[in-house]
């Protein structure tokens, strides 16, 4: 059961991590579209609510995003990139 998870995490993980991170940009992106500026956010170690401007959301998910890519996906894009500046086919 542990090795299936792994396997499942290590095949599918990275593409499960940035698509809930794309659903947080959505959700936020609408409660912008609503006119929420800030929510709050109850800490239960110190018994406060503290305010969280929305701009927060979108830093998370994009910080999400970009530490999901994983190099494989990223080395053809290179080469495509590479080959358009020098020329070579």
């Amino acid at each position: 059961m542990i090795q299936e998870i792994g396997r499942f995490s290590a095949k599918w993980g990275s593409v499960l991590i940035i698509g809930l991170s794309v659903l947080f940009m959505i959700i936020t992106f609408i409660l912008q579209l609503q006119g929420v500026e800030e929510y709050e956010y109850y800490e239960s170690r110190f018994h406060e609510a503290v305010s969280v401007p929305l701009a927060y959301n979108y830093c998370i998910s994009v910080f999400f995003i970009l530490c999901a890519f994983k190099k494989e996906w990223l080395w053809p894009v290179k080469r495509k990139i590479k080959r358009y500046f020098t020329g070579r086919k």
